[in-house]
């Protein structure tokens, strides 16, 4: 049933091919033929559509672009040089920019389906599961660690020593915090964007191949699989870069390989880069020092604590907790509290962090809950229901943005209808 559903997606993709005019390959040719697209061809074209702004924001060439025929042509011929290992039921790219292209088409096949994908990389290309930290094989000792970490890193956030909104679920934030920086949790790291599964799929140099998968949101809602989105904050600055999110795999543990909408195995070729509106990206690692110096503390600090109290005593007594508030501060306004400032610019640079927050979240919005004929009410529904403290930052820059005389497009005004905020 995998197999003929993954030819079945093949076939489209093919399709695809044609009615461009492009020449289509065929997936069952072997290995041995010529590539119509070559390694070196398919990277510059990656770098010259990653220099398109709107492609950087959300993969797609707006049709008043005045290139879009020949690059969409050259894009989805790039896709069609794989080959369909039809035993493993997986597609082999030639190259991670070949890799790349064949995830760009899974995603305007999903959306043509009234779906979506989104990609996690990984560079064991022999993974049967996809499985969240906490449920792979961690000792007593460590699994302990790990929650007791976590509830560490909850209570931090009741105390308010790491800044949040008033109406975020803390539990789960609690758990998006703790899996970003190491600690194992439920959650399972996934990204809107194919690149950065392709760079961390890539990490692991003493690997000769990578793989990125595909998947597909249908999968996740007969899964009934949450959708954690990050809030804009200190501690998340590398995740924004990243455009990650997390799957909550606590009721079903792993995903099967096999589950995916696609999987993509490509060789290690160096030089492969994240790029947005031509600039490198770096996803990882960026230096966040103050919440990694928390992080580390938590982890080590499970030792004795067995109850609420002795989280309590424990957090009370951490000695970084003024300079993690005030690196908070820094990173997220570009102040720290108490400092001379200029009047009028914090307030600036509050409205500065708000207007980037309702990007960030747009971005999430928009990739997972928009179809061909506007928002699928479903999926926004229950993307809002489980990212409430996010929705609120953004729902209340769409109302200020309307008394401006912004975000009066049919996209918004749905939006709006759909959450009964009009």
């Amino acid at each position: 049933m995998v197999r003929q559903l993954m030819t079945c997606q093949w076939a489209k993709q093919k399709q695809n091919v044609i009615n461009t005019g492009a020449e289509a390959r065929s997936s069952t040719r072997r290995s041995t033929r010529r590539s119509d697209m070559d390694v070196a061809e398919a990277r510059d074209l990656y770098e010259i559509v990653t220099e398109i702004e709107e492609f950087a924001h959300s993969l797609q060439i707006g049709l008043d672009h005045p290139d879009r025929d020949t690059l969409m042509t050259a894009m989805i011929r790039a896709a069609g040089e794989c080959q369909l290992d039809e035993q493993r039921s997986v597609i082999m790219a030639l190259s991670p920019w070949h890799a790349f292209f064949v995830l760009w088409a899974a995603l305007a096949l999903a959306r043509a389906d009234r779906s979506t994908v989104f990609f996690r990389g990984q560079a064991d290309v022999q993974l049967k599961h996809l499985s969240a930290g906490i449920f792979r094989d961690l000792s007593v000792e460590a699994a302990e660690q790990a929650l007791r970490a976590v509830a560490i890193i909850e209570h931090l956030l009741e105390k308010k020593e790491i800044v949040h909104q008033e109406d975020d679920d803390l539990p789960n934030l609690a758990r998006a915090i703790a899996q970003h920086y190491g600690v194992a949790t439920s959650l399972l790291d996934v990204t809107l964007d194919p690149a950065v599964a392709i760079y961390f799929a890539l990490l692991d140099t003493t690997r000769e191949r990578g793989a990125a998968f595909a998947l597909d949101w249908k999968h996740c809602e007969e899964q009934s699989l949450p959708i954690v989105i990050p809030p804009v904050a200190a501690w998340s600055k590398r995740l924004i870069d990243q455009r990650g999110f997390f799957l909550d795999l606590e009721r079903i543990q792993r995903l099967g390989v096999q589950q995916t909408y696609y999987t993509v195995e490509f060789p290690r070729l160096d030089g492969f880069e994240v790029r947005r509106c031509g600039e490198v990206v770096r996803p990882w690692p960026i230096d966040e020092p103050e919440v990694e110096k928390m992080i580390a503390w938590a982890k080590q600090a499970f030792n004795g604590v067995s109850d609420a109290a002795s989280i309590t005593n424990l957090v009370d007594g951490y000695a970084g907790k003024r300079d993690l508030l005030n690196y908070q501060f820094e990173r997220m306004f570009g102040f720290r509290p108490g400092s001379n400032f200029a009047p009028g610019a914090g307030q600036l640079a509050i409205k500065q962090y708000l207007l980037e927050s309702f990007f960030h979240i747009e971005r999430f919005v928009n990739h997972l809950c928009l179809d061909p004929d506007g928002f699928s009410r479903d999926r926004l529904l229950r993307v809002r229901d489980a990212n409430r403290g996010v929705f609120r930052i953004y729902l209340e820059q769409v109302r200020s943005g309307r008394a401006r005389g912004q975000f009066h497009d049919r996209n918004h005004d749905q939006l709006l209808e759909i959450l009964d905020v009009m």
